[in-house]
């Protein structure tokens, strides 16, 4: 089996209404110089073409052959970030034709299927490809929202992404949940480096859904315990 398949078409975007990421984020974003210069460093570094393309282009809606290698990109720095997936599940990406969002989603224990929007943007993509990837990394994935934490660390990852490829501007173009932007609020109270704490979890545990509140306190014995809890909790989407 594929380690990626896909169904559907993509078709005109219609624009939503955003939420631009605040200060806060996009300070976490530009942060870490071994995750911002990814795209250029990567042993799966993105072809020139596929580069220069999202770069000239980056509000055109790509074909689905280029949303698939964009995903391919995306999971390959997830992995590099926070270690190697388990590549016993198979991942089947499709593009969802309502509009209730992207959403990574267990079928059974082999195969997860991951829906992205349809008619994003270059930079959309990039953004949703990023955040679901990291959720593709345990082979323990759960079913609906993650924990905050786990939200939280998608989130930072794919902005990091997004401003690697189109800097300061893609950041400002990228769309981000108000549920999103309290996740990793509550996150950054443990670790302003919300990727270097995800890193070291996971690490710990194997997966970033197993995390328990002793796993964090081994790691972070100095953070506070209200944060903690409200760090494991899921993120309720409104």
């Amino acid at each position: 089996m594929p380690l990626i398949t896909s169904t559907a078409e993509t078709r005109k975007h219609q624009p939503a209404s955003r939420l631009y990421p605040p200060p806060r984020l996009l300070e976490l974003a530009q942060t870490d110089a071994t995750i911002i210069g990814v795209a250029r460093e990567s042993g799966i570094t993105l072809t020139g073409d596929l580069v220069a393309t999202a770069r000239a282009n980056p509000d055109q809606v790509p074909e689905l052959a280029e949303i698939k290698r964009i995903f391919e990109y995306c999971l390959g720095e997830a992995e590099r970030t926070f270690g190697d997936r388990d590549t016993s599940v198979h991942l089947s990406i499709q593009l969802r034709e309502d509009e209730s969002g992207p959403e990574t989603i267990p079928l059974n224990q082999n195969i997860v299927l991951v829906w992205l929007s349809q008619g994003r943007s270059r930079v959309g993509y990039y953004y949703e490809a990023a955040h679901e990837a990291v959720h593709c990394l345990g082979s323990d994935i759960p079913s609906g929202s993650g924990t905050h934490l786990e939200e939280a660390i998608a989130t930072v990852f794919s902005l990091r992404i997004v401003h690697s490829i189109f800097g300061p501007e893609g950041l400002r173009r990228s769309t981000l949940s108000s549920d999103y932007q309290r996740a990793t609020e509550f996150v950054s109270k443990i670790d302003s480096d919300v990727i270097r704490l995800g890193r070291q979890l996971r690490e710990k545990t194997g997966a970033l859904s197993l995390i328990s509140a002793g796993d964090i306190q081994d790691i972070r014995p100095n953070a506070p315990e209200g944060y903690i809890q409200m760090c494991l909790t899921k993120v309720t989407r409104h």
